[in-house]
């Protein structure tokens, strides 16, 4: 009723309710496909399968649905209309879709993942305006990609470093690469080369190691390595295969990375020039860094603070961060002191400025 009054205004459909695809009911299809040449646009999180989307929608927007969808070639009548953002769950795409050509968003996958054709490798033929890219599949669209893209997000279990080449993203402002392992030949160097600020997190929770580069221009490169906890391939490898490649890193200003992967990059005496702050994170329970929990014993593992004597392979840092992370209890006196012991005896190896972060108030006075 309130659709009937509003006259030929532009209208927003946006239905929230998970159902199957025999619940709902066939008045709520009709007035679908009665007022699609009005939509605005379209949200519907469950399944689509009961309308038919090749009614003209000429003013139609945005279209998102969490359903797997089949877009047919007539998909919204079959031209090329208003459509600019594009959000599915799952999607197989058509050889041809006139729809598709002004879409600047887009987001589709595969749940699951796989190799099966789902024609994603004609994504860059059917929608040449991108400017927005969020895929998550194992079959990739085969690049370069639209020069008009400014935000790239792909998850794969490939590795991804060369479809950076491929698709030739460098001018683009913001690229993430999430992917299942990271192994030395990924050379991901590559990928975050002319970094003023590299950070290197562990996310222990998620299992996940990710690389945050931030490159001139306001540029940022993010590379999520996952559930690599386990895995023959190990990060460690490839991130200080990373750190000490010299032209890549040469111009860092910032570095941010465990003590796991910090100390082997000291030992071979990196080429750092231009860096001047430091942040080291310590995990006291960490499987990223080697060291886990006795559970036989129940005994939560010591803090390791021997890598830090490597410090004396470091530039002339003006700033050095020592974020400390317990399992468990808090750091102790103890810990405070053995960490001080490593420090002291460095000299002027050490810049003036010194943070430690982690321990508790107590044990700081």
């Amino acid at each position: 009723m309130a659709a009937s009054r509003s006259r030929q205004l532009p209208l927003d459909l946006e239905y929230s309710q998970r159902y199957n695809y025999e619940d709902i009911c066939q008045t709520i299809v009709d007035a679908v496909h009665r007022y699609m040449p009005r939509l605005r646009s379209f949200k519907w999180i469950s399944d689509i399968r009961r309308f038919n989307l090749c009614v003209p929608a000429p003013q139609l927007r945005e279209f998102c649905s969490e359903w797997a969808y089949t877009i047919p070639r007539d998909f919204l009548g079959g031209s090329a209309g208003a459509l600019r953002v594009l959000h599915l769950g799952e999607a197989k795409f058509p050889v041809e879709c006139p729809a598709l050509a002004t879409v600047t968003d887009l987001l589709a996958g595969c749940h699951g993942y796989g190799s099966l054709d789902l024609g994603f490798r004609r994504i860059f033929d059917l929608c040449p305006r991108l400017e927005i890219l969020d895929l998550h599949y194992d079959v990739l669209p085969a690049g370069p990609a639209p020069r008009t893209l400014r935000k790239v997000s792909v998850t794969s279990r490939r590795n991804l470093v060369p479809l950076y080449k491929e698709w030739e993203l460098e001018p683009v402002a913001d690229v993430l690469l999430s992917t299942g392992a990271l192994n030395v030949d990924f050379k991901i160097s590559a990928f975050i080369s002319g970094a003023l600020d590299l950070s290197v997190f562990y996310m222990y929770y998620d299992s996940e190691v990710r690389i945050v580069a931030q490159l001139p221009g306001a540029h940022r490169r993010t590379y999520i390595c996952r559930e690599f906890v386990g895995s023959p391939l190990e990060p460690i490898p490839a991130l200080v295969d990373m750190l000490l490649d010299g032209p890549a890193v040469s111009g860092m200003h910032t570095l941010t990375v465990p003590l796991g992967v910090l100390g082997p990059a000291l030992a071979a005496i990196p080429r750092w020039p231009s860096l001047t702050r430091l942040s080291v994170h310590i995990y006291q329970q960490s499987k990223f860094e080697g060291r886990r929990y006795d559970y036989h014993r129940k005994i939560p593992p010591r803090f390791q603070w021997d890598l830090l004597v490597l410090l004396r392979n470091a530039p002339a840092l003006e700033t050095l961060d020592i974020h400390v992370h317990p399992s468990g209890a808090s750091p102790t006196l103890e810990d405070a002191r053995a960490l001080s012991a490593r420090l002291v005896p460095l000299g002027s190896s050490i810049p003036r400025e010194v943070h430690v972060h982690g321990f508790p108030e107590d044990v700081v006075r």
